[in-house]
C-alpha cells in the first residue's frame, strides 16, 4: 500500500473546460462561418478556422466577456473534487500570460475547492515532476509520468496513450491502475 498521494497534472483547456465550443461560436458569429466543434480535427484551429488568422483567432480569447462563457465539461465538477480530495492536484496550462489571470480566477469561481497555488502556468509540460498528466493535446504528454489524452474530435488518430472521455474515466482509470 502506498503512503503518500500520486501528484497529478490535469491540463485546463480541452479537459476540464470547454474551451473549442465558445472559440467556434464567436469565430463563427465574428465571421459569418458555420464550423462545428466536431468538425475540427486537428489541434491546431487555424488549420479549420481558415477565415481568421493565427493572431485574430487569439484575440478572440482577450475579449472581454469571452470567459464567460466557458464552462466545465458535464462531471468535471464532481471528478474534480474527488481527485483534489484524494491526490495532490494541480492544473497545468500552457497560456498566454495576457490570459492567465482571468483564466485563474474563472477556475477559483467555478471550483472553489481549488487553491490558486495549484494552477500552474507552464508551456513545457515534460518539466512536470507530477506521477499522471492528463492532456487533450498528444504533444504535451512527452513527460516522464503517466498520460491519459482526453477524447476530442482534433485527436482521435492518435493510438499512443491511455484514451479517456471525461474526467469521470480518469479518475477510474488511475483508481484502477494504482491498485494494481
Amino acid at each position: 500500500m502506498r503512503n503518500f498521494k500520486s501528484k497529478i497534472a490535469l491540463d485546463l483547456d480541452g479537459v476540464i473546460w470547454d474551451l473549442v465550443d465558445p472559440w467556434v461560436n464567436s469565430y463563427n458569429i465574428l465571421y459569418g462561418d458555420n464550423i462545428k466543434t466536431t468538425d475540427i480535427k486537428e489541434y491546431k484551429l487555424s488549420n479549420t478556422l481558415i477565415k481568421a488568422t493565427s493572431e485574430e483567432l487569439h484575440n478572440i480569447l482577450l475579449q472581454k466577456n469571452f470567459w464567460n462563457n466557458v464552462f466545465p465539461f458535464p462531471n468535471a465538477f464532481e471528478y474534480l473534487d474527488k481527485l483534489n480530495s484524494e491526490y495532490d492536484l494541480y492544473i497545468a496550462t500552457k497560456t498566454d500570460y495576457r490570459i492567465y489571470e482571468i483564466k485563474v480566477n474563472r477556475v477559483l469561481k467555478l471550483f472553489p475547492f481549488i487553491n490558486p497555488e495549484q494552477i500552474i502556468c507552464i508551456n513545457n509540460k515534460s518539466l512536470l515532476d507530477v506521477d499522471w498528466l492528463v492532456d487533450d493535446c498528444a504533444d504535451n504528454l512527452n513527460g516522464n509520468y503517466n498520460k491519459i489524452l482526453l477524447d476530442a474530435s482534433y485527436n482521435r488518430s492518435n493510438h499512443e496513450f491511455i484514451r479517456a472521455k471525461d474526467l469521470k474515466e480518469v479518475y477510474n482509470i488511475i483508481k484502477f491502475m494504482e491498485m494494481n
